[in-house]
């Protein structure tokens, strides 16, 4: 089971690769430009600022506050939370209502979170958006 309570099998694990890859649209990964494109298919605009959270998973609290701390220093409200008593899991709740949902922004913070994940043996679980601010 990984970290964050999820299985693990080889199918799971090759198709988040493929969805992680580069999608040759400004370098944002496959499975974020498909959520991207669901976002403007329901009359989102994506060049508009909106709320926006990145999800991470860490077993150690100390990891999880390291890469919280990160994060609260590039501009997000950072909430971390222990998510069972007497367990090793620890999630981060990144938000930011500052940014539009461009390639740049994404790409960068997407990236970032697997930095993160991978420097502090945590896992990424991806972003969720809200519609237009402005």
């Amino acid at each position: 089971m990984g970290i964050c309570g999820k299985g693990s099998d080889r199918r799971r694990e090759k198709a988040n690769a493929k969805m992680r890859a580069p999608s040759g649209v400004y370098g944002v990964r496959r499975g974020d430009l498909i959520r991207m494109e669901a976002l403007e298919s329901e009359g989102c605009d994506l060049t508009r600022k909106r709320h926006v959270m990145f999800f991470l998973c860490f077993p150690h609290e100390d990891d999880a506050r390291t890469a919280a701390e990160v994060l609260s220093g590039r501009g997000f409200t950072v909430t971390v939370e222990h998510l069972d008593e007497g367990g090793s899991r620890w999630t981060i709740l990144a938000e930011s209502s500052d940014h539009a949902l461009v390639p740049n922004f994404l790409r960068e913070t997407a990236d970032l979170c697997d930095r993160l994940a991978v420097t502090h043996g945590g896992q990424y679980n991806g972003w969720e958006a809200g519609p237009d601010l402005e």
